[in-house]
This record gives structure tokens, C-alpha cells and sequence, in this order.
């Protein structure tokens, strides 16, 4: 297929997953920097409580690999229109060095780099459905995180970080999350209550001071009651941003922990995180 046709498979994906989102095809903006008009192959844009999000896509219709220097230059791109993601669509792949350099980047952009194939992949699995008793959500990654169902140690149904890091790697980094539900008898058990929990295990628990908890409201598809709360302590180097959704029997949330400089990227996360999640009742036979 040529260019356009290629372009427009890669937009036909996206819109799959954007279907609520405004999406749009050779999108032009004025650079904030270079002072002159920028051209995006693919635009875009996902309205939250907390302000909207963009992403900005490029289609590498090559004939090779996408390399290191292809990876800077839209780096510098994605910062000059002030853009929150970024995503390179490579037919061939790309080199080792490539990735390595989208995964890491010292302007705190977020960029990742997809084959066609990676990406309809991507757009297809990078999804779960964690469930405690009755209770199930169906959710979505994250742009550019995994959802690991692995058993461990530490409680939680899931757990979702960075694509191309290891469990370990995520955990060292500070960024990473985990889903989870609490049962309450109570049909009447309020989110602030579990949050009051909380807030007391800190304390009581992890011996940690709480500096200051911040509320908001949250979006959830079919109208539960959702929350964002955010803490910060005294001697913890990272922040804990917290989504929930009530259900009539309990809670569901996701406690995204982030360094202090992603405050504002992994907030417009978690709020997007509850917009996309679905909770339901299940059945679950075990015979």
C-alpha cells in the first residue's frame, strides 16, 4: 500500500480506540518555539475534569527501520507544540537504540514507538478484567502501559506500568499502578470512608506523615459515583493518586504512584483510566 493508504489503516485503528475522543487526519498547529505551522499525520484529543490530553501521531511509511535520529526529531517536535503523548507508526520496526531513546526521555514526553502489526495488537490487548467475588471492571492500560495480572506479593488484583519495563524496573522508576477492590456489607460505605482507611494505614502503617489529600471529581461511563484523590506525605518521594468507582456492594480503585515532576500527566491518566473503565456484576461457577 502507499503512504495514504497506509495512513489511513494506522487512523482507522486509532479511532477504534478513540471512539469518543475528537481524532483527526493532517492536523496542523503553530509551534509554540519554531513560531511556524506544524503538520501531525494523526491528532488527538481526549477531554478530562482536569483539562484535555493530545496525542500526536506520525506515520513512518520507510522502507528500514525507524533509527534514533527519526525518534529525537520527533521528540523535539512533540515538545515544540506542546503535546502530553506521543506515537511513531513504523511498517518495518524499529532499532534497538530507537526504543531505548522514546523510553527514555530527560523532557518528560511520552512517546512510544509501534510496528502496524505492535499496534493493532496493542490497541487489542492491552486490556483486563480484573474481578474480586462478583464484582468486575473491565479496563484499559494506560497510553504506553501494560496490565500485568501476575500474582505477587503485594495486594492487588493487576498491576500496570510502562511497556518495556520489567515489574521490577517500574517499581525502581516510581511510576507504576494497581488495581483493586474493597468488599463493604454497607450499601451506604462511602468512598471518603474507605479513604479515611487509607489515610489512617499510611499513618498507622507505613509510619508516613500525610502532608496534604486533594479531592475531585471523576467521570465514570455509566454514572457511578467517581472520585481522584491525591496525597502527598512528609518523607515519601512520591505522590499517591488514587481513582474510585462505587459500586452498590463496593469499591473499585486504582492507585497510581508518581514522581513528583508527573503529577499532572498521571492525574489526566487516572482520569481518563475511570472514564474507560466499565464495572459489572458477574456470575463465577466454579463447578
Amino acid at each position: 500500500m502507499d503512504w495514504k493508504d497506509y495512513e489511513d489503516q494506522v487512523f482507522e485503528i486509532l479511532s477504534t480506540q478513540h471512539r469518543h475522543d475528537y481524532i483527526t487526519k493532517n492536523y496542523k498547529i503553530k509551534g509554540r518555539y519554531s513560531n511556524r505551522s506544524r503538520q501531525i499525520d494523526i491528532f488527538i484529543k481526549i477531554n478530562t475534569k482536569v483539562g484535555d490530553s493530545t496525542i500526536v501521531v506520525d506515520c513512518k511509511h520507510y522502507n528500514k527501520k525507524i533509527n534514533i535520529k527519526t525518534v529525537e526529531s520527533f521528540i523535539s517536535m512533540i515538545d515544540d507544540i506542546g503535546a502530553d503523548y506521543g506515537i511513531i507508526i513504523s511498517d518495518l520496526g524499529y532499532t534497538k537504540s530507537a526504543i531505548h531513546r522514546a523510553f527514555n526521555n530527560p523532557k518528560g514526553v511520552e512517546l512510544d514507538i509501534f510496528s502496524l502489526n505492535e499496534l493493532y495488537d496493542y490497541m487489542h490487548a492491552e486490556s483486563a478484567m480484573p474481578y474480586a467475588g462478583d464484582n468486575m471492571a473491565l479496563i484499559l492500560a494506560p497510553f504506553g502501559w501494560i496490565v500485568d495480572g501476575k500474582k505477587r506479593d503485594i495486594p492487588a488484583v493487576c498491576h500496570l506500568y510502562k511497556r518495556g519495563l520489567t515489574f521490577e524496573e517500574a517499581l525502581a522508576s516510581g511510576e507504576f499502578a494497581y488495581v483493586n477492590f474493597w468488599k463493604s456489607d454497607d450499601p451506604n460505605f462511602s468512598i471518603e470512608e474507605l479513604s479515611r482507611i487509607q489515610e489512617k494505614n499510611i499513618l498507622n502503617i507505613y509510619n508516613q506523615k500525610i502532608d496534604k489529600v486533594e479531592f475531585y471529581d471523576a467521570e465514570c461511563k455509566f454514572g457511578q459515583d467517581a472520585k481522584i484523590r491525591i496525597i502527598k506525605t512528609a518523607n515519601y518521594p512520591f505522590i499517591e493518586i488514587t481513582g474510585f468507582i462505587k459500586f452498590s456492594d463496593s469499591i473499585f480503585f486504582y492507585v497510581c504512584n508518581s514522581l513528583p515532576l508527573y503529577e499532572k500527566r498521571n492525574l489526566r491518566k487516572t482520569h481518563v483510566f475511570l472514564k474507560n473503565a466499565l464495572p459489572f456484576k458477574v456470575n463465577i461457577s466454579h463447578g
